[in-house]
């Protein structure tokens, strides 16, 4: 074990994922087995235990996990809802709802919603065809 901040050894383990990962990684299992109703409804369950504990990583995780349930529901507003309010949220600013009904009204949020998809979705596993 090298000395005091010599980078060797941290003394405590630094993920960059929260403390409840595990639950978003259920979230995310689910939704890749096909079982994205289950998955939303898990959604719903883990999101106020996560947030009460303050682990605004794994919030943000199952947050994301949401957006990916609705769009493999074909819920593709419901989803770019989330994600404006995600990319809102991220700016330090409110969106106002006139901004996204006149997105969702064009389709942009939609091609918006598929460019972010492809982008978050790097490194991520995918089930064979026959898991689904």
């Amino acid at each position: 074990m090298g000395a005091w901040g010599s980078g060797d050894r941290l003394p405590v383990p630094v993920t960059p994922f929260g403390p409840l990962q595990a639950l978003a990684d259920r979230v995310h299992e689910l939704n890749l087995r096909g079982r994205s109703v289950e998955a939303l409804r898990a959604v719903d369950a883990y999101d106020p235990l996560v947030r009460l504990a303050g682990d605004e990583r794994s919030a943000r995780m199952l947050t994301q996990g949401r957006m990916y349930c609705l769009q493999a529901l074909g819920r593709y507003h419901d989803a770019a809802e989330i994600l404006g309010a995600a990319e809102a949220q991220a700016a330090g600013v409110v969106a106002p709802a006139r901004q996204h009904r006149l997105a969702l009204a064009d389709g942009r949020a939609e091609q918006r919603l598929g460019l972010a998809l492809v982008a978050t979705d790097r490194g991520i596993h995918h089930p064979e065809q026959g898991d689904r």
